[in-house]
């Protein structure tokens, strides 16, 4: 699968299965699917194979900002992330398999270029 076909599952989410007009997966089951419902960790959720979570975002330019997320994570650092509140999807791929901390890019793109470009 590429990054825009994984793009494209995040958009097809985000617009409650609405793909092109035409609806392919029922807004009931994206809106079950992207729900909290198992608790991982403190603000962090599991629906069926997506996480929730509020991130928060606090730079010197930025004073504070909380966006609702769905993140669907792979080994090695795939991520898809939708943010519902930014109409946003990103993507991120990575190498990084097997790794403790195949999380920190991914997250790291998201903290250092993503959000400050468009908070």
């Amino acid at each position: 699968m590429t990054p825009r076909d994984f793009a494209r599952i995040g958009e097809l989410t985000l617009r409650g299965g609405v793909w092109k007009g035409r609806s392919v997966v029922p807004a009931e089951w994206i809106a079950r699917s992207t729900s909290p419902l198992v608790h991982i960790a403190e603000e962090r959720h599991y629906g069926y194979q997506w996480y929730n979570l509020d991130f928060t975002m606090e730079t010197p330019t930025i004073s504070r900002s909380n966006q609702r997320l769905w993140n669907a994570a792979g080994n090695g650092g795939q991520r898809l992330t939708v943010f519902p509140g930014l109409d946003l999807v990103v993507v991120t791929t990575a190498g990084n398999y097997n790794a403790k901390d195949n999380n920190l890019p991914p997250l790291r793109i998201i903290t250092d270029v993503v959000m400050p470009s468009l908070l």
